[in-house]
């Protein structure tokens, strides 16, 4: 039996979040993974990454409680980029933060740290 496409981006989700703990001398921009070098020496020369916005607006919300686990906002923000479309989020952003609430509510988030919905 095949596995669903929402089943699978979950599996991939899951092992971004697996890889990460392994990895922890990388820097995600816009989503890709980047050797440690490449990390800004600036927190003013960092790219603006609008699904770590969307991450930020979300737990600002009470979407996902802030965990002990370093760089958590990464995970959240590449989880919500596979799922909330880059044209919502540019032109509508409030209606892209209510579908990355209700997504970090739901159990499709269950596997990220901090995840504050119902088990």
């Amino acid at each position: 039996m095949a596995a669903s496409a929402e089943s699978q981006r979950a599996g991939n989700d899951a092992v971004r979040l697996m890889a990460s703990h392994k990895v922890r001398k990388t820097h995600f921009r816009l989503g890709l993974r980047q050797p440690f070098d490449a990390v800004p020496k600036k927190l003013q020369d960092m790219a603006d990454d609008p699904y770590r916005s969307l991450a930020a607006s979300v737990e600002e919300r009470g979407g996902f409680s802030k965990p002990d686990e370093p760089f958590f906002e990464f995970l959240w923000a590449n989880h919500f980029r596979n799922h909330v479309a880059a044209s919502l989020v540019k032109r509508k952003y409030g209606d892209a933060t209510e579908q990355a609430l209700r997504l970090a509510r739901s159990s499709k988030s269950a596997f990220l740290p901090g995840w504050a919905g119902k088990k």
